[in-house]
């Protein structure tokens, strides 16, 4: 688990760098590295639902796509373990989830051009700063790195 995210992730910051270096390559890339990133996203949240869940009442949740379901469960469970946002990166990280949440709400914005009834998906025409992005999403998955931290700290620290 914890090499797919960090797989989807690396691909992501990988093509970013190339369309970054390319024009043409950055609108072929687009899609993919929001995909990528959105996927690398919702296997953080399952990731830390399913291994700290159990601590919170929250059970295993392989079944959704949905940003907004992991997100609420990864919120109960931070809240169980007495997490403290003394920086207000809770809100800020909820803020990125929830519009890539807007963006794709069920993991499909980003891979295929029409929905599950063959309705074209709306396709944001503004320019998106790709550079800005990676920094952003870096900052998100440093945010996961440092509560799975915390989290396996306190889970494995004893009675």
């Amino acid at each position: 688990m914890v090499g797919m995210m960090a797989g989807y992730r690396t691909a992501a910051d990988t093509l970013v760098d190339v369309a970054m270096r390319d024009r043409f390559q950055r609108d072929l890339l687009v899609f993919p590295i929001l995909f990528l990133y959105r996927h690398a996203l919702e296997l953080e949240l399952k990731f830390l639902v399913n291994t700290y869940g159990r601590f919170a009442g929250v059970d295993p949740n392989w079944k959704t796509h949905d940003l907004r379901v992991l997100w609420a469960e990864f919120v109960k469970i931070s809240g169980e373990f007495g997490a403290n946002d003394s920086d207000g990166a809770d809100d800020t990280v909820a803020s990125i989830v929830a519009e890539f949440s807007k963006m794709d709400p069920r993991s499909f914005s980003n891979r295929y051009p029409v929905d599950t009834k063959g309705n074209p998906i709306p396709v944001e025409k503004s320019e998106l700063d790709l550079a800005v992005l990676k920094d952003v999403l870096d900052g998100v998955f440093g945010y996961f790195n440092g509560c799975d931290g915390y989290f396996d700290h306190l889970a494995t620290a004893g009675p």
